[in-house]
C-alpha cells in the first residue's frame, strides 16, 4: 500500500470488500475457538464425570419410576378385571384376565376356573328372573394400590379394593354393606419381554 503524502487527496473510503471478508472469517474462526475450548473444558473439567453420573442416575430413576408406576397399574387391571364377574358370560370371565398373567399362572388359573365353572354352572341354570341374574354380577372399585417391593423384574402390590354386587356403586357401600365385599390382594408380578405379568396373588389378607 502506497505511502500517503502531504496534498494527496484524502478519501473517505472505508476498508475494502477483502479486507472485510478477511476480517469476518477471522472472527468465526476466534468464535469457533472459544466455542470449541469451552465444550472441551465441560467435557474434560474436573467435574464431568460427576455430570456423566447425575445424568446416569436420572435416568435409572426415571427408568425405575416408570416401570414401578407399569406393575402397579398391570396389578390394578387385574383386580378389577377379577372383580368383574357377569353370569351370562362365564367363558369370556378368564378371556379378560389370561392376557395380564404369566403362562404358567394362566395354566393354574385354567385349571381352578374348571372347577368353578362345574360349580357354578348347574346354579346359574336354575337362576329364574332378570333381577336375580343380575343381583349375581360384580365390578370392582380401586380403594388404593401401593407398591410394596421391587426389583426391576419382579414386583408386589397391595390393592385395597371393594366386588361391588347387583349393581352397587362405590359411595353406596355404606348404606348398602351386604353388596359390597372389602378384600386386599398382594398381587405378585413379574417382567417377561419388557412387559409386566401377574404372576400369582394371595387374597388372604
Amino acid at each position: 500500500m502506497a505511502d500517503v503524502r502531504l496534498g494527496d487527496p484524502v478519501t473517505t473510503h472505508g476498508p475494502s470488500r477483502r479486507i472485510l471478508t478477511v476480517l469476518l472469517v477471522e472472527f468465526l474462526l476466534i468464535v469457533g475457538g472459544f466455542t470449541a475450548a469451552s465444550a472441551f473444558a465441560a467435557n474434560s473439567g474436573p467435574h464431568s464425570g460427576l455430570t456423566a453420573k447425575v445424568f446416569f442416575w436420572q435416568q435409572q430413576t426415571n427408568s425405575d419410576a416408570a416401570a414401578k408406576a407399569n406393575a402397579v397399574s398391570v396389578a390394578r387391571q387385574f383386580v378389577l378385571n377379577a372383580d368383574a364377574f357377569t353370569p351370562a358370560n362365564i367363558k369370556g370371565y378368564l378371556a379378560n384376565l389370561t392376557p395380564l398373567m404369566t403362562t404358567k399362572f394362566q395354566a393354574d388359573q385354567t385349571k381352578e376356573y374348571a372347577q368353578f365353572e362345574q360349580l357354578v354352572g348347574p346354579v346359574l341354570s336354575q337362576v329364574t328372573g332378570a333381577s336375580k341374574y343380575a343381583a349375581m354380577a360384580s365390578t370392582g372399585s380401586i380403594q388404593f394400590a401401593a407398591l410394596g417391593s421391587f426389583t426391576g423384574t419382579t414386583a408386589t402390590v397391595l390393592v385395597a379394593h371393594d366386588a361391588l354386587f347387583a349393581g352397587v356403586r362405590p359411595q353406596q357401600c355404606a348404606s348398602q354393606p351386604a353388596s359390597c365385599q372389602t378384600r386386599r390382594w398382594l398381587v405378585t408380578l413379574r417382567k417377561i419381554g419388557g412387559v409386566w405379568l401377574v404372576d400369582n396373588y394371595n387374597q388372604n389378607l
